[in-house]
């Protein structure tokens, strides 16, 4: 087996051509649905098929079976439609047997059984051996080799059911169970055993080392393709979205670099801070809300035409009607709106600070001497506003004066 890092090589059943390190298709022109996906690998990875179905590169069907290398730095994730996940290590071998079915035949997994709120909770099933793990919400460990097949039970909430020829085993969280061909045993799980087996299972640490050697070594093009994988992977990766923000500034992409370091400043706001982003992001952020605008403008007549976005509002400045020295009122009461509107389910609040920008824009620019509201409306069809909020205010004192 080559040692190329995120090498994947596959051996189909039928192949139109075989070379080390390349996916080879089949003859076959139909595809099947997938019921798992390689989320990030690095290292050594093997695939192969059983079936004669064509399928897509980074997809797993029913009879697959991926093996990683036994270089340490060689794993990988999988992850399933429902939003569960496994983290396989080095040295290891997984039969993907049905939907959120698999076989570990050697080495050693995490698996993540964290269904999302949209799909229909369906069990994790873990064949070892001669039994079966199901687990329908948790984490859990287990490991298969020669001598000895182990399982541990990680996460506090949960417990998981050990099925085999003895019959079923309730297992809870803190249970390290050792099983053999006539008993299991079952005993309390090592201090700090969780982050030891997660650090080692999961591809984040390998994969981020790579992307970065890559960044530092100028090889941009693998470092954002590296990067990318490791933050669809692992969306809270710090180290992705700060190096995403570095490569979409290098390629002037300001707009896209915000969007990654407001999600860095997010993850991580003390190095955030510490490295000077929070306070560029800010100059990103006004200098990305000025392109857009121009951009709008540039286009306003296709903008004008495009139909609103569903169940959104644009929140205009509120106009003081009164004397000058309550004029800085007005921003307070905007922003207390917003932010009760923001609470609505399903309404857009439109971004204010890009709003604003492209009423001053449009002021700056104005041939025709359009009024106040005239301007507001003209500014709201081009962000795509569903409805508009115009209003002013007056303040009287208790004197009847204003």
């Amino acid at each position: 087996m080559k040692k190329n890092p995120f090498v994947f090589t596959r051996i189909c059943a039928v192949l139109l051509c075989y070379c080390p390190g390349l996916f080879c298709q089949t003859a076959f022109a139909y595809t099947v649905a997938p019921i798992a996906q390689i989320g990030l690998c690095t290292g050594d990875v093997q695939i192969s098929t059983q079936g004669k179905k064509a399928q897509t590169e980074g997809s797993l069907l029913i009879g697959d079976t991926l093996e990683t290398g036994d270089n340490q730095n060689s794993r990988c994730r999988i992850t399933f439609p429902n939003g569960n996940a496994l983290d396989m290590g080095s040295a290891t071998k997984v039969r993907f047997d049905k939907a959120q079915q698999v076989t570990l035949l050697q080495g050693q997994l995490v698996a993540y059984a964290m269904p999302t709120l949209e799909q229909q909770s369906q069990p994790m099933v873990l064949h070892l051996g001669e039994g079966d793990l199901s687990l329908t919400m948790g984490k859990v460990f287990a490991t298969v080799a020669s001598d000895k097949r182990q399982i541990a039970i990680f996460n506090d909430l949960v417990s998981a059911l050990w099925h085999d020829q003895t019959g079923d085993k309730t297992l809870y969280p803190g249970n390290l169970v050792t099983l053999s061909s006539d008993e299991l045993d079952i005993a309390q799980t090592p201090r700090n055993m969780e982050a030891i087996v997660s650090e080692q299972m999961s591809p984040e640490s390998p994969a981020v080392t790579l992307a970065t050697q890559s960044f530092t070594n100028k090889d941009l093009a693998t470092s954002s393709r590296l990067f990318q994988q490791i933050q669809q992977a692992f969306p809270y990766n710090a180290a992705a979205a700060y190096h995403l923000g570095l490569l979409d500034l290098n390629a002037n992409k300001t707009s896209a670099a915000v969007v990654q370091w407001q999600k860095y400043v997010e993850i991580d706001p003390e190095a955030a801070k510490k490295n000077g982003v929070t306070q560029q992001l800010t100059l990103m952020t006004t200098k990305a809300i000025q392109d857009e605008v121009k951009q709008a403008i540039a286009n306003e007549n296709a903008l004008s035409q495009l139909a609103p976005e569903p169940n959104s509002i644009a929140i205009n400045p509120l106009i003081n009607k009164g004397v000058e020295k309550y004029q800085p009122i007005g921003k307070g009461l905007t922003a207390f709106i917003i932010t009760d509107l923001a609470k609505v389910p399903g309404l857009k609040v439109l971004e204010r600070e890009k709003l604003q920008t492209l009423l001053n824009e449009i002021k700056l620019s104005d041939k025709e001497g359009l009024i106040e509201q005239s301007t507001r409306v003209r500014a709201g069809r081009m962000m795509r506003a569903e409805t508009l909020m115009i209003g002013d205010y007056l303040i009287e004192s208790t004197k009847g004066g204003q």
